[in-house]
């Protein structure tokens, strides 16, 4: 797991930088044959990482915020169908209507659906793809029963004629407003995780695709300084001393 959001990411495109820069005041000397590492594409490489970082960065702090912001609304509405299920119980509606009532809430409450209010786990953790598959599907597939619960919760409600409670929050019109309230945040949540995914995605391959990225083009550069100028040369050394870490090793 990383101790800090992606620093190991970050390090490789600093430290790129430097050798870039390296290259460029080798000046005529610097002259490979191969196209990858010609100064033109390292520079190229290295304003694509850049970008490519920050957009990842963008998307992990939108991801952030919508499964804050959903979380908070999901709370909301578990504190609003217990007023609920409590007002249903005080009011004119026959008890066996009551009793199909209580059961469509505790369909709600399911504990299946509980690992909805536990934290949502840190999504700079290093996770194997299954892991993350699995623990996405549960979570939203918890959410949409949620939300399917509650809408079906609000359809029995608007059908009995006995609810009618003088709490505006409580109302049939009230609710129907919450159930678009959660389900957009809930929506808004999942799009931006698959946000994240994509620049996650689009940050690995410029970083770490095995034919043209950073990685490959710091390889290929030391390979040819080492060949160019000599295994001792000071040009080689100014290269070779600068660190990389494959995206294995993050």
């Amino acid at each position: 797991m990383e101790k800090q959001f992606d620093s190991g990411h970050a390090t490789n495109v600093s430290r790129f930088a430097e050798l870039v820069k390296r290259c460029i005041a080798f000046g005529l000397t610097f002259k490979p044959a191969k196209a990858i590492i010609k100064l033109d594409n390292l520079k190229a490489v290295l304003e694509n990482a850049k970008q490519s970082l920050k957009a990842h960065n963008d998307a992990h702090i939108a991801m952030t915020r919508a499964i804050t912001a959903r979380a908070l609304t999901f709370y909301a509405l578990d504190k609003l169908v217990t007023r609920v299920i409590n007002g249903v119980g005080s009011s004119d509606i026959l008890p066996a209507t009551i009793e199909k009532i209580t059961k469509q809430v505790k369909k709600y409450r399911s504990k299946r659906l509980t690992d909805i209010d536990e934290p949502e786990p840190d999504p700079a953790a290093e996770t194997t793809p299954e892991e993350e598959i699995r623990r996405n599907s549960v979570a939203q597939g918890s959410m949409d029963r949620k939300i399917q619960n509650f809408g079906k919760l609000i359809a029995m409600l608007e059908a009995e004629e006995g609810y009618q409670p003088n709490e505006t929050e409580l109302t049939v019109a009230a609710l129907k407003s919450m159930l678009q309230e959660v389900t957009t945040k809930n929506d808004v949540a999942q799009d931006a995780k698959i946000s994240f995914n994509a620049a996650l995605e689009a940050r690995d391959k410029i970083l770490y695709d095995p034919k043209l990225g950073l990685i490959t083009c710091v390889r290929i550069t030391k390979k040819y300084a080492r060949s160019a100028f000599g295994p001792t040369s000071k040009e080689f050394k100014r290269l070779s001393r600068l660190a990389f870490k494959d995206k294995e090793q993050e």
